[in-house]
């Protein structure tokens, strides 16, 4: 696999390696509902890390389906050692970013931020040794999802507003995110929002979820950027 994490998806394909993307999630940034006035985003610590896995697995890879119990501890396993060692592990510029229903408090919306090391085009795993590597060092957001009763009401678009704060606040100036191929509603989205194809990842596998069973598939990913740079030179990608 070309992606240093193993993909996971589900058969509404929905994508988890470098990024993850729920395609209704998606269609929240197009087609509001009430919007709500000011969206709070708060930084998982460790204490939160355990819910935000579950609201993640629940909100992203489910989303009303049925799973068998063993296919959900997997889910919850896989991803919470993931998300805990790229957020919460010796990257000082990673976080798990999430927000809350400002009245009951449950939380409705995540998505995690880390800078990563790549080597040329490939994404390398965060405790990658690369001595005489010259490797580049990019944003990436990853892990978008946001609660059903809560999409079409500005959280994905004020989740992914923070990350990129955040990366100009760390001093860069473009952010990457991964998406599948044959997503095209996602695709358009993205783009609506300022990302543009960089390159596609042939040879990524992820793990579906078809009726309630977790199978091994080929996936194909492409990789957009938006460029964050003020200006003209930020309009027009560069």
């Amino acid at each position: 696999s070309s992606s240093p994490h193993s993909a996971l998806t589900s058969s509404k394909g929905l994508v988890r390696g470098s990024v993850q993307t729920n395609c209704s999630l998606l269609s929240s940034l197009s087609s509001k509902k009430e919007t709500i006035d000011s969206v709070k985003v708060e930084t998982a610590g460790v204490l939160q890390i355990n819910s935000v896995t579950k609201f993640f697995v629940e909100t992203f890879f489910l989303d009303g389906q049925e799973v068998r119990m063993g296919a959900r501890r997997q889910l919850e396993g896989g991803q919470g050692a993931d998300i805990r060692s790229r957020y919460n592990g010796q990257n000082k510029q990673a976080c798990m970013l999430y927000t809350k229903d400002p009245e009951k408090g449950g939380i409705v919306g995540c998505v995690g931020l880390e800078v990563a090391k790549f080597d040329g085009k490939r994404q390398l795993p965060p405790d990658a040794y690369t001595p005489g590597i010259p490797v580049k060092l990019r944003p990436v957001v990853a892990n978008l999802a946001v609660s059903r009763s809560f999409r079409r009401r500005g959280l994905a678009k004020a989740l992914m507003q923070d990350c990129e704060d955040r990366c100009r606040d760390w001093g860069y100036d473009e952010i990457l995110l991964f998406v599948e191929k044959d997503n095209s509603k996602a695709r358009r989205l993205y783009s609506k929002l300022g990302y543009r194809k960089q390159w596609t990842i042939s040879t990524g596998n992820s793990i579906k979820l078809v009726d309630g069973v977790l199978s091994d598939v080929p996936t194909k990913l492409l990789c957009l950027r938006k460029s964050l740079k003020p200006g003209l030179l930020g309009f027009l990608g560069m």
